[in-house]
């Protein structure tokens, strides 16, 4: 939306991580990828790698990306280049941590291989250990040199300049390998785990946040003009530092919780990366003309069921008065039927009956045509319905705008865990998501009587425009800025609601009512923070997302 036009616009720099991000599983770039750069640059904006990997393993798999002459941050921030590729950082690890792990790896070297990167060198103890040509063969690294001797030796020749050292293992034995690997480097490196399978060691304070931050000052920059997306545990203090922070749909867990968006997956077609650099560059394009007026924001609203034609009620209503907004309010329908019944007679009696629609209010079942140039994406949809949505509207909507999610659903997961509504139209959408929950039924809150709802929102300019289209007097909305809590807790809250509609049921009273709405509150708390700690918030449970219904 407009509000993501000024912050998108605001940035100077793209700093992007490689793998899983800007390089698809094979490790190549995603198609489109070099030519939005390109258009970007083009533009008026830079570009940086920020990787894992040294300068010769990117030069490798950015074949057609003359990196050489652009910025960059290596080996998680111990080597920088800048603008016309001089070095101005190159960080080095101490000789006693490199025998010190050295020893480790002769000790673990069945489970284990350790590799050093010295400048665009790489070694190897022993190549004919299961892990010692991963990065080789998986991740087209250079071919590594054995140290000479290797284990056989009791104090073999390593290279004494080593930028970085990698631990890598099968996956399942991480959990192992890693507090040992904490335990070795302790108070003499820092350390973070790059991939399902590596370790990176590096010197002291080390970390990809660093390296840019020296980056940005060679270049005359902040982090407030900095943009950064990536996808693992290696970008999260770089995307803690940045004004514009986005993860990758495939990202961990803990990258997305820190992230400000969350893009398409690195296998989607656009990539993640190809969608947040064409919304960079159409940001800067906007800034460059001269607009006198602020255009209006436009609305449009996905509506299924009695609370979808709620909410179109509620929201057709405010746009009547709203300077901010443009009036009309298109309205997708699943249903021809519906569609013609509400363009018709202004009424969707199936689910609305007696209450008429506000005369702004357009329906259609063509979901392109509802969303063309919004800037508010209004969803109340669920399951198939949902997944039809986001397969039509994918690549069709404004790059700028924002989702905002009404419906309480859980959708499919190849991840094995939840994924809630806004998760999924943010991956699907390549959008930011907002969620709007509360104790909320649908007839009642059209007839105009109170009502209470939370809006989860990270943006608190996009929060302002939210809480202006839907806080009313006789529906009261309080904003917080963690919306995966406050979606969270309205998905289980249903729960406990259901188990208190089986005590009505079974005539058990209203004391065991009571106690099971206290222990279900008590449980809810527990599962958010067993589940979820990150996103567990005691304020989102007392709200009108958690303790209603």
């Amino acid at each position: 939306m407009i509000t993501n036009d000024a912050l998108l616009a605001s940035v100077k720099l793209l700093a992007s991580d490689l793998d899983g991000t800007l390089l698809n599983p094979d490790h190549v770039p995603a198609t489109g990828t070099f030519e939005a750069i390109a258009e970007y640059v083009s533009a008026g904006g830079s570009f940086a790698v920020c990787t894992g990997r040294d300068l010769g393993s990117a030069r490798g798999v950015l074949k057609g990306l003359d990196i050489d002459k652009m910025p960059g941050v290596y080996l998680n921030g111990t080597t920088v280049k800048g603008k016309g590729g001089e070095l101005l950082r190159n960080l080095t690890l101490p000789l006693d941590l490199l025998k010190k792990m050295v020893e480790w790896g002769r000790s673990h070297r069945d489970v284990a291989s350790i590799l050093f990167v010295e400048g665009d060198s790489h070694y190897v103890m022993d190549r004919s250990e299961e892990y010692a040509l991963f990065m080789h063969k998986h991740l087209l690294d250079p071919d590594p040199i054995e140290v000479k001797g290797g284990y056989a030796t009791a104090d073999p020749p390593i290279p004494t300049k080593v930028n970085m050292m990698r631990v890598i293992c099968h996956p399942d034995k991480m959990d192992i390998v890693k507090p040992q690997v904490a335990d070795c480097v302790a108070g003499s490196a820092a350390y973070a785990q790059s991939l399902p399978t590596t370790i990176d060691i590096m010197a002291p304070g080390t970390n990809k946040a660093a390296g840019l931050h020296i980056l940005l000052e060679a270049l005359g920059l902040s982090m407030a003009e900095c943009c950064a997306i990536g996808d693992s545990e290696n970008d999260l203090e770089m995307l803690q530092s940045v004004r514009v922070a986005c993860a990758m749909g495939n990202a961990v867990k803990k990258t997305k919780a820190v992230s400000h968006f969350v893009m398409p997956k690195n296998t989607d077609q656009p990539a993640g990366v190809v969608c947040l650099i064409r919304s960079l560059t159409e940001a800067l394009k906007l800034k460059s003309i001269p607009q006198t007026v602020h255009s209006k924001l436009r609305v449009a609203c996905f509506s299924v069921g009695s609370w979808g034609t709620g909410v179109a009620r509620q929201v057709g209503q405010s746009l009547l008065h709203l300077k901010r907004f443009e009036e009309s309010l298109p309205v997708w329908v699943p249903s021809t039927e519906t569609a013609k019944a509400i363009n018709e007679t202004g009424f969707d009696e199936r689910h609305l009956p007696g209450l008429r629609l506000p005369r702004n209010v357009r329906a259609t079942v063509d979901p392109v045509e509802a969303a063309k140039d919004a800037d508010l994406l209004i969803f109340v949809a669920f399951g198939e319905q949902m997944e039809e949505l986001m397969s039509k509207l994918k690549g069709k909507v404004k790059p700028t705008a924002t989702a905002v999610v009404m419906s309480k659903i859980l959708m499919p997961s190849a991840e094995k865990q939840l994924k809630f509504g806004s998760a999924y139209v943010s991956e699907s959408l390549g959008l930011p998501a907002a969620v709007l929950m509360g104790g909320t039924l649908a007839a009642d809150v059209a007839r105009g009587h109170f009502a209470e709802a939370t809006l989860g929102c990270k943006d608190p300019k996009v929060s302002e425009v939210l809480l202006e289209l839907f806080n009313k007097p006789n529906f009261a909305v309080k904003s917080l800025s963690f919306p995966l809590a406050v979606e969270l807790f309205a998905v289980l809250k249903s729960i406990i609601a259901v188990a208190a509609g089986f005590c009505d049921g079974l005539e058990m009273g209203h004391n065991t009512k009571a106690a099971i709405i206290r222990l279900g509150a008590v449980e809810m708390a527990k599962f958010a923070n067993r589940f979820y700690p990150e996103h567990q918030s005691k304020e989102a449970l007392v709200e009108a997302c958690g303790l209603t219904d």
